[in-house]
């Protein structure tokens, strides 16, 4: 699924003109590039959702600013950061359901109205409920941003009751205020790591709030020779540089009949355990599976036979080994074979 904008031309009240604006899209493709799916914004947000919403835009209320999605199932969630809504779509019937945050919405099922305001990310836990950033106001000086965790309706919570808040103001090496960005994410080890976005600040908290770990992010000025705050959108996880590395060993034996045997080996150099997929790819763009191989720890390797049809092999084949669930893959020509 990819989160995109669209022109959209409307008419407005009090307005002699129709006023051009962008809003979000939401379209899923499937591996070969078609669209499957797409959700439109601009359905949803008529004039007189824009209008409660509170949009923060001059003139006319047009700003929405879609900035998070999380999938459960048939369940999307979509943040909006300039309406601070995070709304939940029935993705078979592409209608919303239910409307989490900001102010009130008069719509029925909206549940925890004015709990967070400018948020960012839309985390889905795994107990069930939902991690935001609340970047809040940085205006009042009484208001500090945080990370909220609220419930989607997982027992014995109530939807949009609050769970837990991790305050920013934590120490006095920052003003704990975050006017954008950021996001959270669940670890493992079932700490939260916590990107604050615009205060160049990323940490990790216990369950309990407990701070394990601390990170301003800076980048270098080489004109001034001086580093400055870098600003973080999101932060991710990984357990390497390199997390699905590989190479491959081909070592062909006689040919016999109408296929091309030999033995491959895989060694896994990544710091993940992965299991691989090993085609044969054609000139018209068609793939055929040869083998598969089974998980390989990181560090070892693994051994399979391969029998490639003669009939297969010309100037233009490849060779594709695929590292199952994940994008990275390695092509060999044939003739290196």
């Amino acid at each position: 699924m990819v989160l995109g904008n669209e022109t959209v031309k409307r008419a407005f009240p009090g307005k002699s003109d129709s006023v051009k604006f962008q809003i979000g899209t939401i379209i899923e493709y499937s591996p070969k590039g078609k669209v499957v799916w797409e959700w439109h914004a601009k359905d949803f947000f008529t004039n007189e959702v824009l209008a409660r919403a509170g949009s923060r835009d001059k003139g006319v209320g047009t700003a929405t600013h879609m900035n998070a999605l999380s999938v459960d199932g048939t369940n999307i969630y979509i943040g909006f950061r300039d309406v601070s809504w995070i709304l939940k779509i029935d993705k078979t019937t592409k209608k919303v359901t239910e409307i989490y945050g900001g102010p009130d919405s008069g719509r029925p099922n909206h549940y925890a109205k004015g709990l967070f305001r400018f948020q960012h990310s839309a985390t889905l836990l795994r107990d069930g409920s939902m991690a935001i950033i609340n970047n809040d106001s940085i205006k009042d000086p009484a208001v500090f941003s945080s990370m909220v965790i609220f419930s989607l309706g997982e027992a014995p919570f109530g939807k949009g009751e609050e769970r837990f808040r991790f305050l920013f103001n934590y120490d006095s090496l920052s003003s704990g205020k975050t006017q954008k960005m950021g996001n959270v994410s669940q670890l493992k080890n079932g700490n939260f790591l916590i990107n604050m976005g615009s205060l160049n600040r990323v940490c990790e908290i216990t369950p309990k709030g407990e701070v394990v770990w601390d990170l301003f992010v800076e980048k270098h000025d080489s004109v001034k020779e001086s580093w400055k705050p870098f600003s973080q959108y999101r932060v991710a996880v990984a357990t390497s540089l390199y997390p699905n590395e590989f190479s491959a060993k081909w070592e062909p034996d006689a040919a016999k009949g109408n296929y091309l045997d030999g033995k491959l080996t895989i060694y896994n150099v990544g710091s993940e355990p992965n299991s691989y997929s090993v085609f044969s790819e054609h000139r018209d763009g068609s793939k055929k599976l040869l083998a598969t191989l089974p998980v390989v720890l990181p560090q070892q390797s693994t051994q399979a036979a391969v029998s490639i049809p003669r009939e297969l092999i010309s100037e233009q084949t490849r060779i594709v080994i695929r590292v199952n669930e994940k994008s990275y893959y390695e092509v060999l020509n044939i003739e290196n074979w």
